[in-house]
């Protein structure tokens, strides 16, 4: 930088850089020394200008970049020449003694100015126009980067520039030779910084490649950005033909228009870029001439008007429409042709057509398109060539199953192994047994059948050969291998599988593909009424049953899971006269026991319950006597995977599983042991939608449905990384969603057939600052992370993120939640201050609010707090309170005066109904919405008369913020799913996590 008074001009020198995103211009500058006796730093170039200076300089017109500001400055190498150590510049000279006297170059590290040629369009006429000033003087090497620019600019002007292949643009006939021969030495002496200071050869700048590269970026960009020139570009593109029209726009848009040489070929002339002769060379193919073989014929076809196409005999006497005569064309693109086809060295001007066999027609016809593309040629096949619809069908027809089953069992087990006949067509034509094992050994690519000629592929036909005797050998298809073939895109593009399914399944599995399925009787013994929307899914369930396929009801939090269940329960029970087989095992989380005993209690009371739960819970010799008459056990996810043996040794009429989240990950003993649970029926309920992550919708459906999504290393490649990947595949998106939807029943209560009614939802965002306290122990966390993060192990480095995330939201929630000192709450955070006040406005208008934290120690902190001003107890749910005092808690907030409820909000969050609640209060925010809304739906759901006020508190300026952002964005796979959690935090670089994690201005008081 410079210091002090220098008269001496800048010398601006201009340079090509070319990095690992192409190539960039480069301006630096060089002054020389104003002192006689100057301090020469080594390694350093002697004379540099500051870039920052020089961009101020500059560019100090130049509106667009805010006068230089937005310039980038980019660090480089230059490679310069040296005599006996002595280096030589426009600014002076100085020896280098660092280096040894045999060296003849030297690389220094320079600054400048980098300009991207995606941007040269931004700053093409300031850097035209400088001229050389009391100021500065321009080197010979800028110099000729502005006269490369005018040279460019001119021929775009006036005219010269077509697209490429690449779908960017050229100037086709600009004298790129004589540009790299006048290129000065130190406009290509430029390397990026990854060059080490060794005397080494520089890697040849490539003049042609920079001039590529700018033409392209500046036309594609004033493509989008000037008005003019896109006005004008419309223009063009409405004057042409529509393929021509298509591909204008396309080029405008950045898309890769041309397919292949051919394609471009064929743009050029159409534009009339180039010059082309009025025809062009045709190959005509005619089947079955003899009882194997086909004949090709050559023939010669108007460019203009295609449906004039005349024979190579007609040639040679002369019948032929054009002035030009074609026959020194036809020699000319028969010699390419024989050239690129080995097949067209049989054909001659006197020999335009030959015989081939079927397979070698096909050989022909298969292997050389891209040759037929580059010589431009006309194909003519018959017409059933262009269908390339020959994909082969396997039909499976279920037999008629003979077994007797009972009025609640299901029609079908999946599970079991598939009786089916099979029958196998290719292009619409169904071939017997016989015949297909015949095509498969004849091993040919076109078969005549019917007197219709199709595609076979033999490797897709030997694989279905193959398949189809292993199912019949060993019989090992189930029924629900075969629904899924018949579902989901097998591992052939080429062959689809068509199930048909005795008159009840068909009947079924079409009411639930339309979801219109019939509507089940209340039951007698249900002590309530259902809503219509809840009428439909409890029938749905019921069919489900009976079609024999696991269920997910997926309700919006607060919509009546529970009373559709328990219909369900109740439906069955009538259905076996009274007389279950086995009784239903449902499993929830542990603060939901009671609330599912007292549902069950107030909906279907002549049920007969048993909960399995506590230190006295019945072992499994006295559970098999307790469950004589016993309809439904409920027990606890816990106590799934602790009493496992007792809930393996039996069967079950239904597996119910509440809040079915619980299941969603695949690696824990927890799902594993569940699985292995024998139930005539399953059914997930959750109010979280499922298509947040696809590895724990396959869990679940999994769950459910065994194996109908395949192994989850199958799902993975076939959907997740689809779906999940940098561009999401929508064609596969929509496919899964066609799968797993007779699967799943989800009704939101925005959906308006519902008619719900329920009272206004409103939601404040409470924004507050950091106490001075607040934001020193905050930056002091930050520091202390950026201080290691970038000296540990990746495995540390996770591990250091992750807890210092912990401590960040700790701060912001109350430097006694961080400190653990104990101190005092008043006064030390704006986020507490702001909860006590909102606390105090609730109750003095006598109503209640729910309090929800994701920390039990801020909970405490909160519950503390509250009694003391309040001067009453106030109740705290979390997870490690028993379940009789979680009752007891739930029980008094909703029957007695206690005007708030702090709750956990991984153990408060779900499945409570605490309706008397008109105000919801986060505390503090989580990664995921849909846990935010599960949560506020404890007070919003069915039942509520009053309006529901949502207040969300968060830190200005700090990562709550973010965690805002983040939220608020929702990003999807279909309705909602979030993808940044503290685990993709771990992931970020460490530019990346300073920017998310950095203390703003805004976040103090």
């Amino acid at each position: 930088m410079i210091n002090s008074y220098n008269p001496n001009p800048i010398i601006v020198h201009g340079g090509i850089l070319k990095g690992k995103n192409g190539y960039s211009l480069f301006i630096w500058g060089e002054q020389k020394k104003h002192k006689k006796y100057v301090d020469i730093e080594p390694f350093k170039y002697p004379f540099l200008y500051s870039p920052f200076e020089l961009k101020l300089a500059l560019f100090r017109s130049h509106e667009a970049s805010f006068y230089g500001t937005f310039l980038d400055t980019q660090e480089c190498h230059i490679q310069v020449p040296l005599n006996n150590r002595l280096f030589y510049s426009l600014a002076g000279n100085v020896p280098v003694y660092h280096i040894p006297a045999s060296y003849e170059k030297h690389l220094f590290p320079i600054k400048g100015l980098e300009i991207a040629l995606s941007d040269i369009h931004i700053y093409i006429n300031t850097l035209i126009n400088l001229m050389n000033t009391t100021e500065w003087t321009l080197a010979d090497d800028f110099l000729y980067i502005q006269q490369l620019l005018v040279a460019i600019l001119n021929e775009i002007r006036s005219g010269q520039l077509i697209p490429n292949q690449q779908g960017g643009w050229e100037i086709p006939n600009f004298p790129v030779l004589g540009w790299e021969e006048s290129a000065p030495t130190s406009l290509v002496s430029l390397l990026p910084t990854n060059h080490s200071f060794i005397d080494k050869k520089v890697e040849k700048t490539s003049i042609k490649e920079f001039i590529d590269e700018l033409v392209n970026g500046y036309v594609t960009n004033i493509l989008k950005f000037d008005e003019n020139v896109i006005e004008a570009f419309k223009q063009l593109q409405e004057s042409q033909a529509p393929a021509v029209k298509k591909l204008l726009g396309n080029l405008a848009k950045d898309d890769q228009p041309f397919q292949s040489s051919n394609a471009h070929q064929q743009f050029l002339e159409n534009i009339g870029a180039i010059e082309v002769a009025p025809f062009k060379l045709g190959l005509r193919v005619e089947e079955e001439k003899g009882a194997d073989n086909w004949q090709l014929t050559l023939f010669i076809q108007d460019r203009t008007d295609h449906t004039l196409m005349i024979d190579v005999a007609d040639l040679l006497i002369g019948n032929h429409p054009w002035r030009e005569n074609p026959i020194t064309f036809f020699k000319e693109a028969l010699l390419k042709g024989q050239n690129k086809v080995k097949e067209f060295q049989k054909f001659s001007l006197t020999n335009p057509a030959i015989d081939v066999t079927i397979d070698e027609a096909y050989e022909l016809l298969t292997r050389n398109d891209l040759a037929f593309q580059e010589l431009g040629m006309t194909i003519l096949v018959p017409s059933w060539w262009h269908k390339k619809e020959d994909d082969f069908s396997v039909t499976l027809k279920q037999k008629e199953l003979t077994e007797t089953r009972g009025a609640a069992e299901p029609l079908l087990n999946w599970q079991a192994i598939a009786d089916f006949d099979y029958s196998i067509s290719v292009g619409g034509i169904t071939v017997t047994e016989q015949e297909f094992h015949e095509l498969v050994n004849h091993k040919r690519p076109i078969v005549k059948l019917r007197g219709k000629w199709v595609f076979w592929d033999v490797t897709t036909a030997e694989k279905i050969q193959s398949k189809i005797k292993a199912y019949k050998d060993k019989k090992k298809l189930t029924y629900m291998e075969a629904f899924q073939l018949e579902h989901q895109e097998g591992e052939e593009q080429n062959i689809r599988f068509k199930a048909l399914w005795n008159k009840k399944i068909s009947k079924l599995l079409n009411e639930l593909s339309i979801h219109s399925w019939e509507k089940a009787t209340v039951p007698n013994e249900l002590n309530g009424s259902l809503r219509p929307y809840q009428h439909d899914g409890f029938s749905w369930l019921l069919n489900m049953r009976k079609i024999g396929f696991g269920a997910c009801l997926a309700d919006d939090m607060g919509l009546g899971k529970t009373i559709q269940t328990i219909s369900y329960l109740l439906a069955v029970k009538e259905a076996t006269r009274n007389k279950l087989k086995q009784p239903f095992l449902l499993i929830c989380p542990t603060s939901l026991i009671g609330n599912w005993e007292h549902e069950l209690s107030l909906f279907a009371p002549t049920l007969k319950v048993y909960v399995h739960h506590g230190q006295q819970r019945s072992i499994e010799e006295e559970l098999e006597l307790s469950l004589a008459n016993v309809d439904i056990v409920i027990t606890s996810y816990a106590l799934a995977v602790r009493d496992e043996k007792i809930w393996t040794s039996r069967a079950w009429e239904g597996l119910i599983l509440d809040e079915a989240q619980h299941v969603k990950n695949i690696e824990t003993k927890q799902r594993r042991s569940i699985k292995e649970i024998v139930a005539t029926h399953r059914i997930a309920l959750t109010g979280t939608p499922i298509e947040n992550r696809l590895k724990e919708l396959w869990s679940i459906i999994d769950m459910l449905n065994d194996h109908f999504l395949g192994s989850y290393q199958q799902f993975s490649k076939v959907f997740i990384k689809e779906i999940e990947g940098a561009e999401q595949n929508n064609e596969k998106l929509n496919e899964l969603r066609s799968m797993i939807s007779p699967f799943l029943l989800r009704r939101t209560k925005q959906d308006k057939h519902i008619h719900l009614q329920l009272p206004n939802k409103k939601e404040i965002i409470h924004r507050v600052g950091l106490t001075v306290e607040q934001a020193s122990l905050y930056q002091a966390v930050i520091n202390d992370l950026f201080d290691k993060v970038d000296s540990v192990s990746e495995m540390q480095r996770r591990a250091l993120i992750l807890s210092s995330l912990t401590k960040l939201k700790q701060i912001c929630n109350h430097p006694v939640h961080y400190l653990k000192d104990g101190g005092m709450l008043q006064n030390r955070s704006e986020k507490w201050e702001e909860l006590m006040l909102l606390c105090e406005t609730i109750a003095s208008n006598k109503e209640k609010a729910l309090i929800f934290t994701q920390y039990k120690e801020m909970g405490s902190i909160i519950q503390n707090g509250l009694e003391e001003i309040f001067n009453s107890e106030m109740p705290f749910l979390h997870g490690s309170l028993q379940r009789q005092k979680r009752e007891e808690l739930i029980w008094k907030f909703m029957n007695e005066d206690a005007p708030f409820f702090i709750l956990s909000l991984k153990a408060g969050g779900v499945g409570l109904n605490l309706t008397a609640a008109t105000h919801v209060i986060h505390y503090d925010r989580w990664w995921n919405p849909a846990v935010e809304n599960q949560a506020t739906d404890r007070a919003y759901r069915i039942g509520q008369t009053e309006d529901v006020t949502v207040h969300k508190l968060l830190t200005k300026g700090t990562l709550e913020e973010k965690i805002h952002q983040m939220l608020e964005k929702k990003q999807a796979l279909s309705d909602q799913i979030l993808n940044a959690n503290e685990n993709k935090l771990s992931e970020l670089t460490t530019n990346e996590l300073e920017q998310f994690l950095k203390l703003r201005i805004s976040s103090l008081s």
